[in-house]
């Protein structure tokens, strides 16, 4: 599915919404919270926490909804504010050294090839594993790239990362995953 499609919303509805139009808020929620959980979810690794942070995220969108500049795209807006809310637990969570542990309930991947179930599945759990295992940073980068579609032009506006960092990062997560997976596992699949 085309994401950038997906997370169209048009600039009535958001001019709607910054005059406190609730209808049109909801319309952006509705469009964006699905693709919203998952960038969240990839982060944390845990579905109750992504739940609550994609609800704090549209808090913090709604109450700053009248700040944003139309002259950026609004996917890019409300990514950050994600990204940031992601990265703002995070580091609280760093303070208190809690420790999460993947739950293979809460993987958000599906197998549209039942046959392959297995096999997917034990794929899907090794690149979760080895996801949580990179750097922050990496992990939005392949995130937002991969999986929500944004240019490294719109990746660096989320992050405020200049664009050969945002590649570098890039290719730098690519290896990692590469080396921890190992390189026949990696091109393999």
């Amino acid at each position: 599915m085309d994401t950038k499609k997906r997370l169209y919303i048009s600039q009535k509805i958001i001019s709607q919404a910054k005059n406190g139009n609730d209808k049109a808020f909801e319309i952006i929620v509705s469009t964006c919270e699905r693709a919203i959980y998952n960038f969240i979810f990839r982060m944390v690794q845990r579905k109750e926490d992504a739940e609550d942070l994609t609800q704090e995220t549209f808090l913090k969108i709604y109450k700053n909804i009248k700040k944003y500049n139309p002259e950026y795209k609004f996917t890019t807006w409300i990514f950050t504010i994600a990204q940031r809310t992601v990265y703002d637990f995070l580091r609280k969570k760093r303070k208190t050294k809690e420790l999460y542990i993947i739950d293979d309930k809460d993987n958000p991947f599906e197998t549209p090839d039942k046959s392959s179930a297995y096999n997917n599945r034990d794929y899907i759990i090794d690149i979760s594993r080895s996801l949580q295992k990179l750097d922050y940073n990496y992990k939005s980068v392949l995130w937002l790239h991969y999986w929500e579609g944004l240019s490294y032009k719109e990746i660096g506006a989320t992050m405020r990362l200049p664009i050969n960092t945002v590649k570098t990062y890039l290719h730098r997560a690519k290896e990692k995953l590469k080396t921890q997976l190992g390189k026949e596992y990696y091109e393999k699949h």
